[in-house]
């Protein structure tokens, strides 16, 4: 039965006790990441409910990977981001979703001259198909703690510093909504975040 008051972190650790293989999405969490967002969720309701959503998405009882610790992991990350840009400019607060499926950006940054600017954040997956390159597990039954062969890197052409970038720009240029980055006609900035790909050798 889960509890309402399980941390991010004892969610993540029950994760990792039920997991075949290194799950590398659940490595990317940090501890002391994961204690300021429950400290900022006390006073900040968003900030408590997109925490909440991150409990329930690691709650999966999926024995591997799966698209909810990619999801959990942004949306983590999309707190952090906030948290960074907020100690540089107070006047920043998530994009409020709208009803109408109307697309949003992540966040609205309001100058002191009443400009708003839209700030869109993209997390790209290293998940995902049309990246250089993929994780697969492999057959074979292997135990969490051996995390050293849990997964292996397959390219999926023979892949160089080069092709890498070329990929991620292809990849970050599909990716562009410009509805959120033009939202109510104010100026847009895309922030892409690469912090998926900092496990990885280029």
């Amino acid at each position: 039965m889960n509890s309402i008051n399980d941390t991010i972190w004892n969610c993540i650790e029950k994760r990792k006790q039920t997991q075949v293989g290194l799950n590398i999405i659940l490595e990317l969490f940090n501890h002391e990441q994961c204690l300021i967002i429950e400290q900022l969720s006390q006073s900040d309701k968003q900030i408590e409910k997109k925490m909440e959503n991150i409990k329930n998405l690691l709650r999966d009882e999926a024995s591997e990977y799966s698209p909810k610790d990619s999801d959990a992991f942004d949306i983590y990350n999309e707190i952090l981001v906030y948290k960074f840009l907020r100690d540089r400019w107070s006047n920043i607060s998530f994009c409020p979703t709208k009803k109408n499926n109307t697309k949003t950006p992540d966040y609205i940054l309001k100058l002191e001259s009443g400009t708003r600017i839209n700030l869109e954040l993209k997390n790209i997956n290293i998940q995902e198909p049309n990246e250089s390159f993929r994780i697969t597990q492999k057959e074979q039954q292997i135990s969490h703690i051996d995390k050293k062969s849990a997964y292996t890197f397959k390219p999926f052409k023979q892949s160089n510093r080069k092709t890498v970038i070329e990929a991620l720009i292809t990849k970050i240029s599909s990716s562009i909504k410009q509805d959120q980055l033009s939202y109510e006609g104010n100026q847009g900035i895309l922030i892409v975040d690469l912090i998926k790909f900092g496990h990885f050798p280029l």
